[in-house]
């Protein structure tokens, strides 16, 4: 082909030579930035928790596979500053009323908790986008299942993700909407109200904080 100068490109070879220099480095600064879009936002791992590092499966989606939290500290009703307004979730096992702070379940990383209350392990989910919250636990037939040494250990509820702005939890290597029923597991009756309406009816409730109060003693 021929320029309006009457000469062939392949006449330059300098001009060749840079072009095939630039073009891989420009392409690679494209690729590079938009895979910093990608990731943008997404959450860091948290090293150390429970010795399970998180796993990203699929960045667009915002998937990732974390177990869910297992509350290292509880407190009773008078070792937290909570406002009367706070929401939580409170259900009582055999006897034993606890509390879950709705806003230390707020992202993604925190949106699954298993615990064991009145000797029974229960799973609370919260999708703080929708709004929904559903407190897991397993049928009669499974419960056997999950003890250790004949003490009661935790469900193997875990956090899988995000698809379009809805949380989806893990069960027994299956993911799920929050909405949708998990095989093995059931609702359990519970509240969700402010502190004030839950430690006025129950006084005597511990209250799971999450990381918000640290210190509170």
């Amino acid at each position: 082909m021929k320029t309006n100068h009457g000469r062939s490109w392949v006449a330059h070879p300098i001009v060749a030579l840079l072009a095939l220099i630039i073009a891989p480095v420009s392409l690679y600064h494209w690729a590079n930035r938009l895979w910093e879009d990608r990731v943008k936002g997404l959450e860091a791992p948290i090293a150390g928790r429970e010795g399970q590092p998180l796993i990203v499966r699929d960045l667009a989606q915002r998937m990732v596979h974390a177990p869910g939290i297992r509350p290292q500290a509880l407190y009773r009703a008078d070792q937290v500053p909570l406002s009367a307004s706070d929401e939580v979730v409170g259900i009582i096992i055999n006897g034993q009323p606890r509390a879950y702070l709705l806003e230390a379940m707020r992202d993604l990383l925190h949106s699954v908790v298993n615990d064991v209350v009145g000797g029974r392990p229960v799973s609370i989910v919260r999708d703080a986008n929708e709004g929904q919250v559903r407190v897991l636990v397993a049928r009669k037939k499974r419960r056997r299942n999950y003890s250790v040494h004949g003490e009661p250990s935790s469900l193997p509820v875990g956090i899988a993700g995000e698809i379009g702005g809805q949380l989806l939890f893990s069960y027994r290597g299956e993911d799920y909407f929050v909405g949708e029923e998990a095989p093995g597991l059931t609702d359990y009756p519970h509240a969700r109200c402010t502190w004030a309406s839950w430690r006025e009816a129950y006084p005597e409730t511990d209250v799971y904080v999450g990381e918000l109060y640290p210190g509170a003693d």
